[in-house]
């Protein structure tokens, strides 16, 4: 029996999680694109906020998945990972004061690009639902 805190996980699983970040990054890549060319009906200085929120969001996502990949490859939990995460909250609200605070771009611009894992989310969860045979149970 291991001592690890982590269950025993099969490399299929890993393979299938894998795929799941991947089609998940996708989704935020497509929204970060429609959030974009819709920023871009309200100016150019509204589409820089809306560019910024969505690269935080994306990078954030890139460094967890490689966070958790990396835990789970060595099935353990190192101290530095956990500062390394707690660091990536912090230089996140770091760029984000200087953005509207230093560099003054548009606040409404970067929530709504910091949004787009709303919309990620949203449109994942719906394509991954389960669908039922019969259209009546939905409304039962």
């Amino acid at each position: 029996m291991s001592n690890s805190p982590f269950p025993e996980i099969s490399d299929e699983a890993l393979q299938i999680g894998f795929r799941k970040a991947i089609e998940f990054r996708n989704l935020l890549i497509l929204a970060s694109v429609i959030l974009a060319i819709v920023s871009l009906l309200f100016g150019l200085d509204f589409l820089l906020g809306s560019l910024l929120g969505s690269a935080i969001v994306g990078l954030n996502f890139h460094w967890t998945v490689r966070f958790v990949l990396n835990m789970l490859e060595e099935r353990k939990l190192r101290p530095l990972y956990l500062l390394v995460y707690g660091a990536k909250f912090i230089v996140s609200m770091m760029v984000l004061y200087v953005a509207i605070v230093q560099l003054d771009i548009h606040a409404v611009g970067i929530m709504l690009g910091l949004s787009n894992i709303l919309l990620a989310a949203t449109a994942y969860a719906l394509i991954q639902r389960p669908r039922s045979s019969d259209s009546s149970d939905v409304l039962s």
